[in-house]
């Protein structure tokens, strides 16, 4: 449609055209996100995550009730603003060059759905620095996370293994160590890991593990179907991440890692003639903004496995 004035009926014509493309891209995103976090609404600068501390055992009801005082500790996750904002010319409108902007505000919807997912995969290769602390304040993935962070002799528990390269024992055996987890009152924390994450370099290798119904000698594979496993590009790249994978348990009402939403991300367009955007520049803009952030959670739900 080529035409010499911009009208208003043009203006919101463009706007539901390029905001039906971006939302129809945001939605059909394949994002990993919701797999492995807690989704949790957010009405604040940041929000408190409060862990019950040695929360007693059901008992017989005898007599009055035995009333417990819980033990609250917790950590905060502050929300981050985050944008993508480009520049159209109005000149391609006007010479009916819209048709290749298409892809570009497809691409933005992708971008905008996917970009908890880097947060995320940033949150999973940095968690064992110091800059990543949690709850008990340990980073994330730990040597010494205290059974009871509030004794300072108190034994310890890891979710940080190294020269531990992906294999069917060290599954079965990193497994195992996930299970014996121990809460600050001297109860299992019925950790079962129900997720494998690998980077490419280990996808064959996962696939073997955990989808082969056979291994190489005929026999029967007893890993088979153990688990489900996830393939993340962003989690490879160098000598150190190609040999990293993940153990998640993401059964439970709380899941490793937290996706805190402030503003959910939304799709702006500035068409207005008077914007002073179109009056200075002579250019449209289209922009998605959000208010959110990933964070971690209990570490007692996720390992991190480094091959030697």
């Amino acid at each position: 449609m080529g035409f010499d004035a911009i009208t208003n009926d043009d203006v919101r014509a463009l706007h539901t055209q390029y905001s039906g493309i971006y939302q129809a891209a945001y939605d059909a995103a394949e994002i990993i996100h919701p797999q492995i976090t807690t989704p949790t609404p957010s009405n604040s600068a940041d929000n408190t995550y409060g862990w019950m501390a040695k929360l007693p055992k059901m008992r017989e009801w005898l007599g009055e009730r035995v009333v417990h005082r819980l033990a609250g500790h917790g950590f905060k996750i502050a929300n981050k603003k985050f944008e993508l904002t480009l520049a159209v010319s109005r000149d391609d409108f006007d010479d009916d060059n819209l048709g290749q902007y298409t892809p570009v505000a497809r691409s933005i919807g992708e971008e905008a759905a996917k970009h908890p997912d880097d947060l995320l995969f940033d949150r999973m290769i940095n968690g064992h620095l110091a800059t990543a602390e949690c709850f008990d304040g340990q980073n994330f993935f730990d040597t010494d996370h205290p059974i009871d962070m509030f004794d300072s002799a108190s034994a310890t528990q890891s979710n940080y293994i190294t020269s531990s390269t992906l294999s069917q024992d060290n599954l079965f055996a990193n497994r195992a160590l996930m299970a014996a987890f121990k809460g600050e009152n001297g109860r299992p924390l019925r950790v079962m890991p129900n997720v494998l994450v690998v980077p490419p370099a280990l996808e064959k290798l996962a696939r073997t593990i955990l989808a082969a119904n056979t291994v190489s000698t005929g026999g029967e594979n007893i890993s088979a179907n153990l688990m489900g496993y996830i393939v993340v590009p962003e989690l490879g790249g160098d000598a150190t991440n190609d040999k990293t994978w993940y153990l998640l348990d993401t059964r439970k009402a709380i899941r490793p890692f937290v996706f805190q939403t402030r503003r959910k991300t939304e799709f702006v367009q500035k068409f207005d003639m008077n914007d002073e955007n179109v009056v200075m520049r002579d250019e449209y803009l289209w922009a998605a903004s959000g208010r959110y952030n990933v964070g971690y959670g209990p570490w007692f739900l996720a390992m991190k496995c480094v091959g030697s």
